[in-house]
């Protein structure tokens, strides 16, 4: 299971496509329809990820579309913004110099499938 934690747990909407990639590479799914209005089953909730996705579209929305090339560029880009969002300004700029120097490291949607 390349990119993808021994011990996680899919958490998804009806969307079928979930269904065979948790099958393929054997990861359990929880699955909430919100239209049959399961919104939470225990810990399992989709918030975080709808949450994170309205962000990301209100943040790519004034680029007017981004190329698939570049699309792993601009999401290390939204991720590093993102994760440092409520952080006095100050802070930031020094986590940026500090790690402007490492790799950068994350995984693309080819390797997950």
């Amino acid at each position: 299971m390349d990119g993808v934690l021994h011990d996680c747990v899919l958490c998804s909407d009806a969307a079928t496509g979930y269904r065979k990639y948790a099958s393929t590479k054997q990861i359990p799914l929880q699955v909430l329809n919100a239209t049959r209005g399961a919104k939470k089953y225990g810990l399992y909730h989709l918030n975080n990820v709808n949450a994170y996705h309205s962000r990301l579209k209100r943040w790519i929305n004034p680029f007017n579309g981004v190329s698939t090339k570049y699309l792993p560029n601009y999401l290390v880009w939204f991720q590093r913004q993102d994760s440092m969002g409520m952080l006095p300004s100050s802070v930031v700029a020094n986590r940026l110099l500090d790690h402007s120097h490492l790799p950068t490291v994350f995984t693309t949607t080819k390797r997950l499938l």
